[in-house]
């Protein structure tokens, strides 16, 4: 075969729509999750979550937090009868997001029910009179 100007554009041309077509290939099987799937929904009532955010800073109560090999502990400093849930964000995948209900200050999550990696705890709870938001970065191991 004989190398010329016009071999040489015909290659270039071939390996670059080979590419091309693989590039796009791999874009179809690549997974994506949305932060939300009720997106502007969660828009509308974000002002209500920093009200919450703002009312726990205010109101200085802290959420102490405590890993055990089986168990991961949280601890809400109130003395009021509270109840809320604790949304385990992964945001890499949502297919391993978890959530856990409680209606007492001392909650325990089995670390079982979390796959190994980063998680964001996203902890409302609410008591009689207000509702109280907030957020602790984890891994779990």
């Amino acid at each position: 075969m004989k190398w010329n100007w016009g071999t040489g554009i015909a290659l270039s041309f071939t390996v670059f729509c080979g590419l091309m077509v693989y590039m796009v290939i791999q874009s179809f099987q690549t997974d994506f999750f949305l932060v939300s799937k009720q997106y502007y929904v969660d828009e509308l009532k974000y002002q209500d979550r920093i009200d919450e955010l703002e009312r726990t800073k205010n109101a200085e109560i802290l959420i102490s937090q405590k890993a055990e090999e089986s168990a991961l502990h949280f601890n809400i400093d109130t003395e009021k009868h509270i109840s809320g849930q604790i949304h385990f964000y992964r945001p890499d995948n949502a297919l391993l997001d978890h959530k856990v209900k409680f209606t007492e200050s001392n909650i325990k999550v089995e670390k079982s029910a979390l796959a190994p990696g980063r998680y964001i705890a996203k902890i409302s709870w609410l008591d009689h009179e207000k509702s109280y938001y907030q957020e602790k970065e984890l891994i779990v191991q």
